[in-house]
């Protein structure tokens, strides 16, 4: 499950600054125009206020948003705009929940050449082995029988949903588990792939402008590692 993350991203060399776990701040939500601006964490709090500002925002057709991820809150971000067709441009960072679940679905993704947008993994799937995991998890750091179930609960509800986003959008579910698969294998915690590998093994279809990476980048910003290949064969 994805943690947290603050709004602004840390010097070069760091990764984000909660993807490293730090303290988190309440994200900042304005409307400019027709540009929904969104700085910050994503939990649901947030998300919250941003189905509350395009509420009365009809008008809103793009988001610029600068995150290093967050919570699962992400999938329902991640719904709204694509219910509401927006177009995403980020503003420095896109990573985690955000690179997952909010800018895949963007009517159309713009990534200028100072951007980040780094994936990171997604929910949990909870198969019998990992619900016992994830139970054993819970109750041994003191949550009780109730608390336990209804996160069980949110969890397999968070999958379906994130499953059903991906469906869709068109986009292929195993970004996510390729990501799964290489934290367990990377001394990175993030990674960012080239367009070709987002539009030819993954099927992103959504993106208008992208960072060019030099063919001899393994990093990028000092944290983001570059993927190249399909890590799982083509799609």
């Amino acid at each position: 499950m994805l943690i947290g993350c603050a709004a602004l991203i840390s010097g070069a060399g760091e990764p984000p600054v909660g993807v490293r776990g730090d303290p988190v701040a309440p994200a900042k939500i304005s409307i400019d125009g027709e540009t929904l601006r969104y700085e910050g964490q994503i939990d649901n709090a947030s998300v919250d206020e941003v189905e509350r500002v395009l509420a009365a925002a009809s008008s809103v057709s793009t988001l610029v948003i600068n995150s290093p991820g967050g919570s699962d809150a992400g999938v329902r971000f991640g719904e709204i705009v694509f219910a509401r067709k927006l177009a995403v441009t980020v503003h420095k960072v896109c990573a985690s929940a955000c690179a997952n679940w909010v800018a895949l679905p963007a009517r159309e993704l713009v990534v200028p050449n100072d951007a980040i947008l780094a994936f990171h993994g997604g929910t949990m799937n909870m198969t019998e082995e990992n619900e016992k995991f994830w139970r054993g998890t819970l109750k041994a750091r003191g949550a009780g029988e109730d608390m336990i179930e209804t996160s069980v609960r949110h969890m397999k509800e968070m999958r379906t949903r994130e499953l059903a986003l991906f469906k869709a959008i068109g986009v292929s579910y195993k970004i996510l588990e390729d990501s799964q698969t290489r934290r367990g294998r990377s001394t990175s915690r993030l990674w960012m792939f080239t367009r070709d590998v987002l539009e030819n093994c993954y099927n992103v279809r959504n993106i208008k402008q992208y960072p060019k990476i030099s063919p001899d980048q393994t990093l990028i910003d000092g944290w983001a590692e570059v993927i190249r290949e399909c890590p799982s064969g083509k799609k």
